[in-house]
């Protein structure tokens, strides 16, 4: 591999390199809110439900190339030009051969939905899969050298596009068509400015393709699998119950997202070379793991909290009346993210210690528990059963993740929580807080949903950190999460001159 320019940068540290992860995914986000804001009073809960139909059939058909070839790459201590180049090889070519099975498989998912529309979406779509293929292997330098900075330049510039693609065309012509024209937007943008921003240029070449697919074969297992838990409830809805439901669902879904695992991830991308720094010294990752799962359980837990106490609230004021029946479903929904979001960060501990298999095994565990409850409780309780389906499906995984994980790193799972349970409380605390609001403001003879999302968050916000604090501080300030926040902050504050070190100040 030649060199780049990101070598000649100076190493970020790990803490600096999760900001900017987590700003991407968060701007990414929030870009996200506007367009859905904007698309769901444009275009009907049937036709968000066709393009969810469709896009299940393509994930499900993508896992086929979901080898997850550029985390394999990562994982390669001195990569040569070849092994980029196999990597960017092989990724195209399983692109290639997932775009073949999807134009096949086009018209027989359109007959299994009832939906003769679906299948040039499908095609869209699949044609889109193909386009992410072919971008620059070379980008893969932005998280090997920990240079997250220029990824969410790239990753901002192509959720920009389409966005402004997407709520241009759905405001001009009203059609499903302008979700994938946003997805198209999104991509092709990707695309090019991956070369633009790097000078690497792949060839043809599969010479590494031992050494990648080792390693790969049970990424490509474990998406599998996680693919069809994410997709399956897409499938049976959209069969039993129609594209309206898929829908709501599918809208429920997105959003439940926001406040847990859209938190938690862009953490984890970034911890995760420091985490294969440390798989030969246990005793230090386990500290490392520590204190990046106390980080995301204080902030991915009251966000999760929040979002379903506020399931009424964001609905109507994001989405409008007609999406009115997804509140419920997104309340439960948020009840399975904030659960999954407190083991979010261990399968980067067990792709770190070399073990992909298990953490595909866990997957295949809580996608059978996920389809069976799906087909016993969605039968029984509509969407409603589907998203209690999540939440049961969620909890068994946590627990057998975490059984799994005492023996693998050694941990007490008291030392865990001894760190934790103080925002498990204050989450609780502002859960209660915030509940009694639109009480109030109906006392008042306030119905609007809008001023009462803004005094649930404004409270939330203020309840969940006072609480914290003030639990914290009465238990003498222990370990956990709060100093480091505390931390963070003061380290924030130095590198913009506004506090200056003269001793050691971290609790």
């Amino acid at each position: 591999m030649t060199q780049s320019s990101t070598d000649a940068d100076p190493r970020p540290s790990s803490s600096k390199a999760a900001g900017w992860t987590l700003a991407a995914r968060q701007a990414e986000r929030l870009l996200g809110i506007g367009s859905i804001a904007v698309l769901a009073r444009v275009l009907s809960p049937h036709e968000f439900g066709l393009v969810a139909m469709a896009g299940s059939v393509v994930a499900l058909t993508e896992v086929l190339s979901a080898f997850g070839f550029d985390w394999a790459l990562v994982r390669v201590r001195n990569p040569t030009r070849a092994h980029y180049d196999s990597a960017w090889s092989l990724r195209v070519l399983s692109g290639l051969v997932t775009f073949a099975v999807l134009a096949v498989a086009a018209h027989p998912a359109a007959l299994y939905f009832h939906q003769p529309a679906i299948a040039w979406i499908i095609i869209a779509l699949a044609a889109n899969g193909l386009l992410s293929a072919v971008e620059n292997i070379g980008i893969v330098d932005f998280r090997r050298h920990m240079r997250f900075d220029l990824e969410f330049r790239m990753r901002i510039a192509g959720k920009v596009a389409g966005v402004i693609a997407a709520v241009g065309w759905a405001v001009a012509t009203h059609s499903y068509w302008a979700l994938v024209i946003g997805i198209t937007a999104t991509r092709l943008t990707s695309v090019v400015l991956s070369y633009v921003m790097h000078d690497f240029r792949p060839h043809w070449d599969i010479s590494q393709r031992g050494e990648l697919l080792n390693f790969s074969v049970w990424l490509l297992l474990g998406n599998a699998v996680e693919a069809f838990r994410a997709r399956f409830a897409d499938l049976w809805l959209g069969r039993h119950l129609g594209s309206a439901s898929v829908g709501l669902y599918s809208m429920a879904s997105e959003l439940s997202a926001l406040a847990s695992t859209e938190f938690a991830a862009p953490i984890n991308r970034a911890v995760y070379t420091t985490y294969l720094e440390l798989g030969d010294d246990l005793e230090a990752l386990r500290t490392r793991f520590l204190r990046v799962s106390g980080l995301i359980w204080a902030i991915g837990v009251p966000a999760a909290v929040g979002l379903g106490v506020c399931a009424k609230q964001i609905v109507a004021v994001l989405l409008g009346s007609q999406w009115h029946e997804a509140a419920r479903v997104l309340g439960m929904l948020a009840i399975a993210g904030g659960i999954t979001v407190t083991a979010s960060n261990t399968h980067y501990v067990y792709w770190a210690l070399g073990r992909p298999k298990f953490v595909t095994v866990l997957s295949m565990i809580g996608t059978t528990a996920f389809v069976a409850l799906t087909v016993v409780l969605g039968n029984q309780y509509g969407l409603l059963g589907v998203a209690g389906a999540q939440v049961l499906a969620s909890s068994l995984v946590v627990v057998l993740n975490y059984v799994a994980l005492v023996r693998t790193l050694n941990l007490r799972i008291m030392e865990l929580l001894s760190r934790n349970w103080r925002p498990l409380l204050a989450s609780l605390v502002m859960a209660v807080a915030i509940g009694y609001i639109p009480g109030a403001f109906a006392h008042i003879g306030v119905d609007n949903a809008a001023p009462q999302l803004a005094a649930m968050v404004i409270s939330g916000v203020c309840v969940y950190f006072a609480s914290l604090g003030g639990i914290w501080i009465a238990f003498s300030r222990p370990p956990g999460p709060e100093s480091d926040v505390f931390e963070f902050i003061q380290n924030a504050l130095r590198r913009v001159g506004l506090f200056r070190k003269h001793r050691d100040t971290r609790p």
